[in-house]
């Protein structure tokens, strides 16, 4: 293998580590390294000034350890990569990479990625933060709301609602149209952010637990008036669509966990077939009727899932 373009190298960390507050070292000259201590993904590197189709044919296939970098990625070239596992990144921020706790998949970028995302690089994204944006994705009608009605239906405090609101239009993605109605702008970069930030800085933080669940018990035809259940993820794919049978049932519990899990007649298993999280939001959806969750939030738990064929019955509840 050729010796690695070190100033090209040293382009993508920058993008890597200050657009998406990725930990990464390059070591051996021939290794990156990307993620935390406990969780760090070793790929070996392979740099192209540039790349042709049929130079990325002769890639090999790969199972999820080679990173090719190269300064432009052009659209066939990273269709390519993408059938033969091979992840990428360019120096105008286009990637494709996967971990059990990472995913970036950008596509498209035109313009320096250091600048593109000055404004994103500027927006702090907390819990709240994201819920919020969950909410305004979900449904635009609610970014018009008056704060309080927003801070009631997303959960958030009314102060952190009308601090972030005006974050947002202060970095450009929230702009007033001449009639006075605010909308989101740059919802890609947003939405990459969000990819990112999501499992670690919400959905974790809303984890109950995992149990076994006998096979003869389907919660959704429970009926209690102390909880409801929301599914969601492949589950979720299953209900609506009918063309994936899901093994792990994964949903949103509002109300009474003990009731849920006695009437359910739960065992608590670290490896059980049943995974419960909170219900975090407040908003409507219709969605809702047929108990899955809303589907912006059905959306990021399947791309954000590592699972490939989870990740791609994605755009059947959301379309970027």
């Amino acid at each position: 293998m050729k010796q690695p373009d070190n100033h090209l190298i040293s382009a993508v960390l920058n993008i890597l580590e200050n657009e998406f507050t990725l930990q990464c070292e390059f070591i051996d000259d021939q290794f990156l390294t990307i993620g935390t201590t406990s969780q760090r993904k070793k790929f070996q590197v392979i740099t192209f000034s540039s790349l042709s189709v049929a130079s990325a044919e002769m890639i090999p296939e790969n199972n999820g350890d080679l990173l090719v970098i190269t300064w432009k990625i052009g659209k066939k070239v990273s269709e390519v990569l993408r059938s033969k596992g091979v992840f990428f990144v360019d120096t105008f921020g286009n990637a494709f990479i996967r971990t059990e706790d990472i995913f970036l998949d950008i596509r498209g970028r035109t313009k320096s990625g250091l600048k593109s995302h000055l404004n994103s690089e500027k927006l702090r994204l907390e819990k709240m933060g994201i819920q919020l944006l969950i909410a305004f994705f979900s449904n635009p009608e609610i970014l018009n709301k008056n704060y309080r009605e927003i801070a009631q239906l997303t959960g958030c405090s009314l102060g952190y609602v009308s601090k972030f609101i005006k974050k947002l239009r202060a970095t450009g993605f929230v702009v007033k149209s001449e009639s006075g109605q605010l909308n989101m702008v740059n919802k890609h970069e947003l939405l990459q952010r969000l990819k990112f930030e999501y499992r670690t800085s919400l959905k974790d933080k809303y984890f109950v637990g995992r149990y076994e669940m006998n096979k003869n018990v389907h919660p959704q035809n429970s009926n209690s008036e102390n909880y409801s259940i929301y599914f969601t993820s492949g589950k979720a794919v299953e209900m609506k669509f009918g063309n994936l049978r899901e093994k792990i049932t994964e949903l949103y519990l509002d109300g009474e966990l003990k009731d849920f899990i006695k009437f359910n007649r739960l065992i608590p298993d670290k490896n059980g077939n049943l995974i419960v999280y909170q219900k975090y939001w407040n908003f409507e959806h219709a969605s809702m009727i047929q108990k899955i969750s809303p589907d912006f939030i059905v959306y990021l738990d399947l791309i954000t899932s590592a699972d490939q064929r989870l990740m791609d019955a994605a755009e059947g509840f959301y379309a970027e």
